[in-house]
């Protein structure tokens, strides 16, 4: 009987053993494979993944190209006027058709097409007849519908010089114009080189078979699969009816398996690349051959210390058995003779041992994660993430057994973002631990007074004060106590870490589900530092007075500021935005919302300014988004630093503007003046008529940019041009007098006399004799 159950064990063994063995093998050949397909779709998946951020980078410029210019009035302007109307404009605008060109590496050409014209603008061409364009039949069939289109698939033959054409293949992308207008009179068109998005998709495709984008129609926008046979529809089909953003499939593509990975993005194209299956079974093979040896080495061993096993086991057993037959054991005096070996059981005596110790471990251990476990149960509690109900009682015996009062502390850091720049992470962390600590000590001695302090956020810190004294729940009381903790804990942080704090105390509360409306209730309260100041203690029952704010609008001081800024003065600009900043600090009482929509409204007339000169906000607030710096504003010295920044700005790209305006209108001038000095109606009223400006104001720039007068321009050309009749032409003094701009020989003779200090005769005679003198003898 022995031998049988020591080989039923062998047995048992052996078969637990290889049912575990191959079962394992199975699950981990079936998940490796798995495992390596995950793993060449991850990487196929953060390769599409970049293509699709640089594409989305590209057609969010384009987009941005296409709807400045269709809300460019310059460019809108032609939509209903001859380009003969503004000469000046149809080159500027020309102009910056070419600059935004430059922002895309992917731009082939920029077109603005109008129907009403009949024509397109382009850079560097600049306006162009539709029949004298190389590239016009296809904006003919447009159909001026909706606000955007795309043309794929276009190819057109473009001249290049004396080497013929080139044949360029285009996807292009349409907006028409005026934007948000029912009738289209007209479009820009972008057109961008497929090209250089194939060459852009086989550098990120480099280690599989390619990558090809398709439209949500099966058009093919770019690929870089090459040698392959490829029917665009189906696969499209095939991935519609996954019905998911991202997935992989396999496909049979000229007789060849491979792995298709795919990704959709916001405009329903799909980026598809193909990966062939070889990638994959050289991989898998590896594995298997792995799995396949290390499951005999497994079996070898397992057989042996199967053996091993249960030898050791049936030797007591056997023991055992013959002590019992023999007699050998006998009750309270132990165990004699050769049989008697108990060191497996004390072994188990042993075993047990060790686990009462580990208990008794993890018992201390479960003590420190109580802590962890309270300050869970308050940040839910406090976010609202948790509903009293779902707690049970034990949960809450930390607050709410026996409590008459609850009130609530919010302490925040002042200066936190200056901080963050200052000090590293640790010496952080190392001053977030000092603020908890300075908290959790015992800033009080009332026995009926319990403080639980919970870090909300890295700069914030929450303290629920309990009172269990049943005798004193009136408010003041409570209140009282809250204001002597927050003092205590603002002083003790001012001395010892020089730091600057704000804390928000709540109203009180009677009911522990009314946590989360005093942390809302102190937090609230202390966005009013932005008016109270800094380092404060503020209580939310005051900010009652901000329900209904009483304040009125600083517009004198904003009609300073833009007139100092029409001024391009500084310093005034500034004497103006301290003067809007200290009428809004005598209302001490508004929210932070109001204090927004104050400063707001003044950086809105701002930009409203800086509209008028041709500017626009990203030309001046470069760092972002100005409303959302100013909306991230704590504290009124924050707000006056960016619109101090704001305002030097926009003073500079003022003058930057009018510069560049200046320069251009002065030479109009100054051409039109070359090409009509022989009209004797020309002055400076006519000249100001021309550039849009006054005559005093045209004399002012005039005279800053060119160094003299109009006037004194005007004269300096006709009298050039009178010396230089007076030298190649017999003309009589009267005609050149009346070619040159003067009413009368006498005003010509008179001004030429003033200027050169001779008479026009004397000036030709004097002329012919320095001929005859250059007459060799």
């Amino acid at each position: 009987m022995s031998t049988r159950f020591y080989s039923n064990m062998y047995l048992s063994f052996v078969l637990i053993l290889l049912i575990g063995v191959i079962c394992s093998a199975l699950i981990f050949g079936y998940f490796s494979t798995k495992v390596v397909m995950q793993e060449i779709y991850s990487a196929n998946m953060k390769a599409l993944n970049y293509v699709v951020d640089n594409m989305n980078v590209a057609f969010e410029s384009i987009d941005n190209i296409t709807l400045q210019l269709s809300s460019d009035p310059g460019v809108n302007f032609f939509s209903y006027r001859a380009f003969s109307d503004d000469y000046f404009g149809l080159k500027r605008l020309s102009q910056n058709i070419d600059s935004l060109k430059v922002a895309n590496s992917y731009l082939d050409s920029i077109y603005v097409y109008y129907k009403n014209n009949d024509a397109v603008i382009t850079s560097p061409d600049g306006k162009m007849s539709l029949e004298s364009f190389y590239d016009t039949l296809w904006m003919k069939q447009l159909s001026f519908q909706g606000e955007i289109q795309w043309i794929f698939n276009r190819k057109f033959n473009r001249p290049r010089g004396m080497n013929g054409y080139e044949n360029k293949a285009v996807i292009s992308y349409v907006r028409y114009m005026p934007s948000g207008s029912a009738y289209k009179n007209g479009a820009v068109i972008v057109n961008i080189d497929v090209n250089k998005l194939n060459t852009m998709l086989d550098q990120n495709g480099i280690n599989a078979g390619g990558v090809m984008i398709m439209n949500d129609n099966g058009n093919i926008v770019a690929s870089s699969v090459k040698g392959l046979n490829i029917d665009s529809k189906t696969i499209l089909t095939d991935i519609k009816q996954n019905k998911t953003l991202n997935g992989y499939k396999k496909a049979n593509l000229d007789g060849k398996y491979y792995i298709t990975s795919y990704l959709k993005d916001d405009r329903d194209w799909i980026y598809i690349m193909f990966t062939p299956m070889e990638t994959l079974m050289d991989t898998q093979n590896m594995i298997r051959n792995i799995i396949f040896i290390s499951t005999l080495l497994a079996l070898f061993i397992g057989v042996i210390l199967s053996s091993t096993f249960s030898k050791r086991l049936y030797t007591p057993l056997k023991e055992l058995m013959s002590a019992v037959i023999d007699g050998n054991i006998r009750q309270n005096e132990g165990c004699r003779g050769s049989y008697c070996r108990f060191e497996e059981f004390k072994a188990i005596q042993d075993f047990v041992s060790n686990v009462i110790e580990d208990n008794e471990l993890l018992i201390e251990e479960n003590k420190h994660f109580e802590s962890y476990a309270k300050e869970g149960i308050i940040l839910g509690l406090l976010h609202g993430n948790v509903a009293i109900n779902d707690l049970k009682a034990d949960n809450l015996d930390f607050i709410s057994k026996g409590f008459s009062k609850l009130i609530m502390l919010v302490i925040d850091m002042d200066d936190y973002e200056e901080l963050i720049q200052r000090y590293t992470d640790d010496q952080l962390f190392q001053i977030q631990h000092l603020i908890t600590e300075i908290c959790n000590s015992n800033i009080l001695t009332d026995d009926n007074i319990k403080i639980n302090v919970v870090k909300t956020y890295p700069h914030q810190w929450a303290c629920i004060i309990v009172s269990y004294d049943d005798s004193i729940c009136d408010d003041p009381y409570i209140l009282n106590i809250a204001f002597r903790v927050a003092e205590n804990l603002k002083a003790i942080v001012n001395t010892q870490l020089n730091l600057r704090i704000t804390i928000g105390i709540s109203k009180s509360a009677t009911d522990i589900s009314q946590i989360h409306d005093m942390y809302l209730q102190a937090c609230e309260a202390i966005k009013y530092r932005i008016t109270q100041g800094g380092n404060n203690i503020i209580y939310f029952g005051h900010t009652a007075l901000a329900a209904k704010p009483l304040y009125t609008y600083p517009q004198h001081q904003e009609e300073e500021l833009i007139s100092a800024l029409k001024a391009m003065d500084k310093e005034a600009a500034h004497r103006a935005v301290h003067s809007f900043i200290n009428h809004i600090n005598c209302y001490k009482w508004i929210s932070h919302n109001h204090v927004y929509y104050v400063f707001a409204q003044l950086i809105g007339s701002v930009m409203r300014l800086i509209y008028g000169f041709g500017a626009s906000a990203t030309e001046i607030w470069d760092k972002g988004n100005i409303f959302e710096d100013l909306s991230k504003c704590q504290l009124m010295e924050d707000i006056e630093n960016i619109l101090i920044k704001f305002i030097d700005e926009t003073i500079l790209c003022i003058e930057s503007k009018q510069n560049n305006r200046y320069a251009v209108l002065i030479d109009s001038c100054v051409e039109y003046i070359n090409k009509h000095y022989s009209d004797k109606q020309l002055s400076v009223e006519k000249l100001s008529s021309k550039v849009y400006l006054s005559p005093a104001y045209l004399e002012k720039v005039f005279k800053e940019m060119r160094g003299q007068t109009v006037l004194d321009f005007i004269n300096t050309v006709r009298m050039e041009k009178a010396k230089l009749m007076l030298k190649e032409t017999n003309l009589k003094i009267e005609d050149i007098a009346d070619k040159v701009g003067y009413n009368t020989a006498r005003g010509f003779i008179r001004a030429f006399k003033r200027r050169e200090s001779m008479t026009p005769g004397q000036y030709r005679h004097h002329l012919l004799e320095q001929k005859t003198d250059d007459i060799p003898v």
